[in-house]
C-alpha cells in the first residue's frame, strides 16, 4: 500500500480496523459461529490495526536521525 502511495491517519488506525471487524462479525455473518466468530473478528481487527500502523510508521520520517 506504501508503495502504491497510500498513507495512513491515526483516524485510519481506528476506523478501518473497527468496521473490518463489524463486517466480518454482523454482515458477513460471523455472530452464527458463536465464540470462535467473535475470536476471528477479533483477530481480523488486530490484523488491520497492524497493517495501517505500518502504514502510518512507513509514512513518518524520523527527525532523530540523519544520514551525517
Amino acid at each position: 500500500m506504501f508503495d502504491a502511495g497510500k498513507r495512513a491517519t491515526f483516524f485510519d488506525m481506528i476506523a478501518h480496523p473497527f468496521w473490518a471487524a463489524f463486517r466480518m462479525y454482523f454482515l458477513r455473518g460471523g455472530f452464527l459461529d458463536g465464540r470462535i466468530g467473535f475470536i476471528l473478528s477479533l483477530f481480523h481487527y488486530i490484523y488491520t490495526m497492524a497493517k495501517y500502523f505500518n502504514l502510518w510508521y512507513f509514512g513518518k520520517e524520523n527527525e532523530h536521525v540523519t544520514e551525517d
